[in-house]
């Protein structure tokens, strides 16, 4: 049994007189349970049954306002509503299902994450980013134990940086558990493989990945053999050369490192837009634990002080989202001030929408 907990979900703030509803599918519908502690005007799971009678849900009298509601569908693809069609007297909460193949015991381990997420520390933090990002001439990526560092000049070139954290606004929506800022060269839904982030040096990959799968056919044998090849990175490191968003070469070090790295080659091969660093994102939910396998819903894992991605690939225009978890990576201003990562200790970092449709 699955055990749904929304008074606990701090992101959606006050429960008195309003309702709350789990949207879901028919996989997970009677694994699902409500205890909400009598906090909220009404509870009730509605089943779906495709992509279809969940976007028709958000027009009718199914979902009663002002509402909270949840989205957990495994196996069944989400696209967000639009915000007229989600309405100014909801927020909404989506616990992607789909771009791996996570099971019942992962999505109760998620939903305790997000009881456990202090979505106040988080906008502190992301507020403090920004603030001293945006006085920043540049950020600096370094590896201390690699020897290895980057420059991106993070400013002037027309970026997004997109936040998943911190409270949900009436009208607003959120992937959960919440805890990422991210950046792209490009806008939201809109594939442009003309634009790049000015991003150069060399980048230590060293870490577990994830790889999301996009809508187009494919087998998860084939998702779980990417994985487990770059999975070797946990305990190896290839050093990436990367000249303004692209990465130009690998060097492994050590047998693991040569594994992940024959994987990227071939992935290169199959398509080079994989070549490119799609995305620089920086996890920072440091309450949740990252299970031992491909079965993470986004990217908000922040190891201990903050946790840097790199993304390669980006769906549904790749098959596949590849984001190469770096907690050593150090993330820090022109001025050496920390903003996230390192092996140092430093102050503890916990943690609007991924542009990666799934």
């Amino acid at each position: 049994m699955i055990i749904v907990r929304p008074h606990l979900y701090h992101q959606l703030g006050a429960a008195g007189g309003v309702h709350f509803r789990v949207l879901t599918n028919d996989r997970l519908s009677a694994s699902l349970r409500i205890d909400d502690a009598g906090i909220y005007a009404s509870t009730g799971i509605i089943t779906f049954g495709d992509e279809k009678e969940l976007a028709a849900l958000f027009e009718g009298i199914a979902l009663p306002t002002p509402g909270h509601v949840l989205v957990i569908a495994p196996d069944s693809g989400f696209s967000s509503p639009a915000p007229e069609r989600l309405g100014p007297q909801r927020k909404l909460l989506v616990l992607p299902c789909n771009a791996s193949a996570i099971q019942d015991a992962d999505i109760q381990h998620y939903l305790a994450a997000m009881e456990a997420t202090d979505v106040l520390a988080q906008k502190a933090w992301s507020d403090r980013f920004f603030r001293l990002g945006e006085s920043s001439g540049h950020l600096a990526f370094t590896d201390e134990a690699a020897g290895t560092r980057a420059r991106f000049d993070h400013r002037d070139r027309g970026y997004e940086w997109f936040e998943q954290l911190g409270p949900v606004e009436w009208g607003g929506q959120q992937f959960c558990p919440a805890g990422e800022i991210s950046v792209l060269p490009l806008s939201h839904g809109r594939f442009d493989s003309s634009r790049r982030l000015a991003l150069t040096g060399e980048l230590a990959l060293r870490g577990l990945p994830i790889v999301h799968s996009g809508t187009p056919s494919f087998l998860r044998e084939d998702q779980e053999r990417i994985f487990a090849e770059l999975a070797s990175l946990e305990g190896s490191t290839v050093i990436a050369g990367v000249e303004d968003g692209v990465i130009r070469s690998l060097r492994a070090d050590g047998a693991g490192g040569g594994r992940a790295r024959a994987m990227l080659e071939a992935l290169f091969q199959v398509d080079s837009r994989y070549r490119i660093i799609w995305e620089i994102g920086i996890g920072s939910n440091t309450t949740m634990a990252l299970l031992p396998a491909n079965r993470t819903p986004n990217e908000a894992y922040g190891h201990h002080q903050g946790c840097v991605h790199w993304g390669l690939g980006l769906t549904p225009w790749t098959q596949y989202h590849v984001d190469l978890l770096c907690p050593d990576t150090l993330v820090a201003t022109d001025r050496g001030e920390r903003l996230a990562g390192g092996r140092n200790p430093m102050l503890r970092i916990p943690s609007v929408g991924c542009p990666c449709v799934s």
